[in-house]
């Protein structure tokens, strides 16, 4: 890694919060990973811009990320700049009777929470973790609704013919679909206003209630995981995690690594598994179902390394 080359471009952009030879297991939520080149938090969208235009005019390579929450990395060296975005890019601002603007570093849980308390409902969110930024670009949800569904405008960062720079849309220049969101030339996420259904914040505060419940009953809620492993099928009506279970996988161990005895679709990190346990695992796992199926299963997980 160019250690040397990467804090030049940091310096000469008097970017203040940067940590190099990062270890990358304390950035994701299964807590598995080797080592980045460096971490760095920004804290405006000029400030954001700033960076990337240096990193790609020096041929460096980066990754955007979000909480962390669905993503495994691999074990080693990465060769690449991890951005962040600090807390003044997490706001959350109400405005109108049914609109919430919020900074793509705010917290999902956080969200979810203050809008219930001001009668607006985000409950199909509830109970998923992560950033807002991060909810978007897996257009996070239920089986009901899917939160680019409520999205009126959305700021980014996209890649002009003059380099990056921010922009926004409305809603309706979304692509999206389940754990699927697409808009050309994206860079980074800022900010998401969405549109929202009124309700009585009591009966939203139950609904909250009865929702984590069912995921704490349903999901290894407190384990080291990285969310749901693999995206359900569309080519046949059971689950990931069904199918995973029938091929009896569920608790089956690989190293440090584990199917999930609650939920075959999510793999623990049971015990200081490494990158490579997790992988082999999902291995394992792909191979099973498709020579009991015939069904190739897709990692929802982002794979980075």
């Amino acid at each position: 890694m160019n250690y040397l080359k990467i804090k030049q471009i940091i310096d000469r952009i008097k970017v203040r919060k940067a940590i190099f030879n990062c270890d990358t297991s304390g950035l994701c939520s299964i807590r598995a990973g080797g080592r980045a080149a460096a971490l760095v938090t920004v804290d405006t969208a000029e400030e954001l811009i700033s960076l990337i235009t240096a990193l790609e005019k020096e041929d460096t390579g980066y990754l955007m990320l979000g909480g962390g929450t669905n993503m495994v990395f691999a074990g080693g060296s990465l060769d690449r700049v991890l951005i962040r975005l600090g807390r003044s890019l997490g706001k959350i601002i109400f405005s109108g009777e049914d609109q919430i603007e919020a900074g793509a570093a705010a917290s999902t849980a956080v969200l979810v929470s203050k809008a219930a308390a001001a009668g607006l409902d985000l409950t199909f969110l509830s109970g998923i973790p992560g950033t807002v930024g991060g909810a978007v670009s897996g257009n996070s949800g239920s089986a009901e609704r899917w939160i680019c569904d409520s999205i009126i405008r959305l700021k980014y960062v996209h890649r002009s013919k003059t380099g990056p720079e921010l922009t926004e849309c409305t809603g309706d220049d979304i692509v999206s679909g389940y754990r699927f969101f697409k808009m050309p030339g994206l860079i980074a996420i800022v900010s998401t206003t969405l549109k929202l259904n009124r309700e009585d914040p009591a009966v939203l505060a139950s609904n909250i209630k009865r929702n984590m419940a069912w995921r704490k009953s349903s999901q290894p809620v407190g384990a080291r995981t990285s969310g749901c492993f693999f995206k359900n099928p569309d080519n046949t009506e059971k689950s990931a995690g069904a199918l995973i279970e029938k091929c009896g996988l569920k608790g089956f161990l690989y190293g440090g690594a584990r199917i999930s005895p609650v939920h075959a679709n999510f793999i623990e990190n049971f015990k200081s598994a490494s990158p490579h346990d997790i992988m082999v695992l999902s291995k394992i796992v792909k191979d099973k179902v498709r020579e009991k199926y015939g069904i190739s299963l897709e990692y929802e997980v982002e794979l980075i390394g």
